[in-house]
């Protein structure tokens, strides 16, 4: 873990079209959960995704630049209201560290808009 932010990484799970382009479906939510208090307002358990931002890479659909990946960032919230494609990597980066406890373990769920949800529980990560 750095100063300033953390990453956590996750990869789609679900069935693709061509191959390694990615998931078809959509994105439905996000909900990130701490064990511990991540500040005064996010206490453990409440949703952390409002302090997160999702970086991903892309393909375009479009046939012309089918051999480029795009690149975007931006806030989690703003992510999930886009129904965008899921990409093919994405990051979920913290915009700032915590102010309570440094020792967190995150679950992570996501919920396709096919109805699928996928969970995962992070090993205990230290903020310096």
């Amino acid at each position: 873990m750095t100063k300033g932010g953390a990453s956590l990484y996750a990869t789609p799970p679900c069935a693709c079209y061509d191959g390694e382009k990615g998931s078809k479906e959509k994105i439905k939510d996000i909900v990130i959960t701490s064990n511990k208090n991540y500040t005064d307002t996010y206490q453990a358990g409440s949703n952390l995704s409002p302090l997160m931002s999702i970086e991903g890479m892309y393909y375009p659909y479009n046939p012309n630049q089918q051999d480029t990946l795009l690149y975007s960032k931006q806030k989690v919230n703003e992510y999930i209201s886009k129904k965008t494609i899921i990409p093919i990597l994405f990051s979920l980066l913290f915009d700032s560290p915590p102010t309570q406890d440094k020792k967190h373990i995150f679950t992570i769920r996501y919920e396709l808009d096919n109805g699928e949800v996928y969970t995962y529980t992070t090993p205990e990560i230290t903020f310096q």
